[in-house]
Formats: C-alpha cells, structure tokens, sequence
C-alpha cells in the first residue's frame, strides 16, 4: 500500500495556507501582536503555494509546476528562519541565508536544464533543507540558560526530526538507490520524507503559535509588574515584594533595609531641559541603582522621581554603605541629550527593620522621613532613619 502523494501534498497545502490565514486575523485583530508573526505567516503561506502547485504537477505548464514551487519552498523555509531570528530578538544572517539559496536555485538550474538529474535536484533542495531546519532547531533549542517553554522545545526537536529524515533521504539515493521513477511514485523513503513534511508543518506551526500566546502572556505579567519607563518594579509590585521580604525576616528573624530615593531638583531638569531630558534622567538613575545592587534586591519606582530599594538580610550598617556607593555612583553620572548635557545626583533615607511587631507601612514611613531630612540638610546625601523617630 502507497500514500497518494498528490492528496498529500494537497493536505499540506490546505494545512500551511489554513495556517497562515489563522495567523493573519490574529495579527489584525491584535495590535501588539509578537514579532516575527507577519514574517511566519507569510513564510508558512508561501508553503501552502508551493505544496500546491507541486499537487497539481502535469496539469499546469512547465517550469510553473516545477521550478516556481521549489522557489517557492526554498524562499518559504529562509522567511521562517527570519521569523524566529525576529521573534527571538537575533540577528538575521541575510547574507548566509541569502547566499545559500541563490546557490541552490543555481545548482537546480544546473540539474534541470545543463545535466537533467532528478535524483541530483532532490539531494540539493534536501541539503538546503538540512540547513535551514539546523538553523531553525538551535535557534529555538539552544537559548542560552533561559527559560524555554514546552511549545518553544516541540518546535524545535519536530525542524530537528525533519531534518534527520532530509539526511536519511540524501544517504538512501547516495548509497541505496538513486532510482526516480518521478515526482508521484516515490520510494518508500520518499513517502516518509513528504509525511514528515506534513506533520511537521502542522505541528512546528501549531507550536509556534502556542509560543506566541506565551509570550504575550510574559509581556501582559511584565506589564502588571514593570513601570513602563524604567524597566523596574512598579509601585504595586514593589509594596508586594516589600510585604513578603518582611513577613521572611520577621519569620526567620532576619534584617531587612530600605532605601528610598529621590531625583533632586527633578522638577528643574524637566522646566530647563524638557521632559526627554527628564526621563532619560529617570532611565539612567534607576539603570545606575540596579547596577549597584545585589541580585537578592529589589528596585521600584514609588512614584515620580522616587524610587524604593528592598535589602534583604541587610542591617543598618550595610543599608547605609549600599546607599552611600549609590549615590556616589549617580553624582558621576553625565545625561546627554541633543545639545543639552547635565548631572544629576540623588537623596536618600534609609530605614531597617529588626523589630518583629514593624509593618511595612511603617518602614517606608521611616525611609520616606529620612529621605525628607535628607533633602531638608542640602540634599545629594544620604541619612539614616530610625523606627519610631
């Protein structure tokens, strides 16, 4: 018994094109769609025409049932690969990509018009497979020590099983038989190496979908928690983290420090500078205040020009060295903007809990009139609260 290749190729048509379609709307309806979608959706669409037109081979004129599909592939796979450069933010090697398909349209040229060999293009358009599907799979596999979705892995391993085939495909004509009796009555190698094809857009496309639902589930979470112009906690995620940080300390009987920051004379940098200015002064402080911190902590944005910092297993002592090294690191700090260029420096107020009956409100009440006092004494300074005062 053998596969009908024809409806095969068909199927696959209708898959890649349902596909693609199915993406499309997505992205119209969605104006913060993720990158790389527009690139798969085409990519995957100029699939189902090539799986097509090969579907309707001898009933359409030649080289349109021939040479046109296989550009088709070829071009097809190179846009996929481009979509998962851009959805995994890497940059596109266009020059490498670009050149091996120029090189592989030229040897089927050689292999269809100067030395007809069947057997010949089907090993050249299987080696720019092999590539490309490498390509794809170490993209999507290899991410470096982050967190990679299920979807994302399934994606991958399905470009690496398809290229494994690809590879037993060229080995089995090289080695086995180069015998081709045409396109429609493949060996059985053939018949595997088209199944896959099938099941590996249907699934890699199923997938890539799946892994652009999770990343704007990221994005939305990122959003909930971030301040947009910053990069770090907001408010609302900043007084969660600092409830939990606290509850640990008071139940474990640990330290834990505050550090409030306010930009000085912020009001200023934005009358004499503009607002850019202003929030690229906010940029770089929180940037500065990050770099100057340990993994454990935390930054987040309080609210204007003030920001908060989470210690914890840090005493007075420590909170105040850390905020001394802060704002020193600040004070040195030089924002360029078009012809405008200034320094900035910071107040601080630290508070620390060591009494297990604080709640958080009274720490960042501590910290905030430290921070006051700070400001109060000339400010670009750093002053030390106590619970209570």
């Amino acid at each position: 018994m053998h596969l009908d290749i024809r409806t095969l190729f068909f199927l696959t048509s209708m898959a890649a094109l349902l596909m693609s379609g199915t993406m499309y709307a997505s992205i119209r309806n969605n104006a913060n769609h993720i990158g790389g979608m527009k690139s798969w959706a085409l990519g995957i669409g100029l699939q189902g025409a090539g799986w097509g037109l090969q579907a309707f081979q001898g009933y359409i004129p030649h080289p349109l049932g021939e040479g046109i599909p296989k550009t088709l592939l070829l071009i097809a796979l190179a846009v996929q690969y481009r979509s998962l450069c851009d959805f995994k933010r890497v940059r596109f090697p266009a020059v490498l990509v670009g050149g091996l398909m120029v090189s592989t349209i030229a040897a089927f040229a050689i292999f269809q018009f100067i030395v007809p060999s069947m057997p010949g293009r089907t090993i050249v358009g299987s080696l720019y497979a092999v590539v490309l599907f490498g390509m794809c799979a170490l993209a999507l596999v290899n991410d470096g020590g982050a967190t990679r979705h299920p979807s994302q892995a399934i994606a991958g391993y399905t470009f690496l099983l398809c290229g494994v085939v690809l590879v037993f495909r060229i080995a089995y004509i090289v080695f086995v038989s180069s015998e081709m009796h045409g396109l429609f009555l493949p060996s059985p190698m053939e018949e595997v190496c088209y199944l896959s094809y099938y099941c590996g857009v249907v699934l890699i496309s199923f997938s890539y979908m799946l892994m652009c639902h999770e990343k704007s589930s990221e994005e939305l979470g990122r959003l909930a928690t971030r301040d947009s112009l910053t990069e770090c906690y907001n408010r609302g995620m900043i007084e969660e983290l600092l409830a939990k940080e606290l509850a640990k300390a008071q139940r474990h009987g640990g330290a834990l420090s505050l550090l409030m920051i306010d930009v000085d004379h912020f009001k200023q940098i934005n009358d004499h500078h503009g607002h850019a200015a202003g929030d690229s002064a906010l940029r770089l402080v929180a940037l500065t205040a990050q770099g100057s911190l340990r993994l454990q902590d935390a930054l987040g944005r309080y609210g204007g020009e003030e920001f908060l910092v989470l210690l914890p297993n840090t005493d007075a002592a420590g909170a105040m060295i850390v905020a001394e090294r802060l704002r020193r690191n600040i004070e040195q700090l030089q924002i360029k903007l078009d012809s405008n260029r200034f320094g900035i420096t910071v107040s601080l107020g630290t508070a620390t809990a060591l009494n297990e009956a604080i709640t958080a409100e009274q720490l960042t009440h501590c910290a905030d009139a430290a921070l006051y006092a700070a400001k109060s004494d000339g400010r670009n300074r750093v002053v030390q609260g106590e619970i209570g005062r």
